[in-house]
């Protein structure tokens, strides 16, 4: 099985405007989505989330990789994207 993902770039004209629809998208329907996060050392991150709540300058969400709810700052979200599974050959 395959993994594939498209990627939404938060510094892209009209990238956060995409985003946020992106993640209430996440909000409403529960989707798992992928986020490439800047964290608190600076290093960059590949998190698979499910957004629970929107904030003003983060969000709340599950985190599958630390199996936890996380807070995520909004401004370190470089990227984010739909999860897509794909069965082949």
């Amino acid at each position: 099985m395959f993994v594939f993902y498209d990627i939404i770039r938060t510094n892209v004209l009209g990238g956060d405007l995409i985003m946020k629809g992106l993640l209430n998208r996440s909000v409403k329907s529960k989707q798992k989505i992928i986020i490439i996060y800047l964290d608190s050392n600076n290093n960059v991150t590949e998190r698979y989330i499910r957004v629970l709540e929107i904030r003003e300058k983060s969000i709340l969400a599950y985190c599958f990789y630390r199996k936890k709810v996380r807070t995520f700052t909004l401004k370190n979200i470089l990227s984010a994207g739909l999860v897509r599974k794909r069965v082949g050959a």
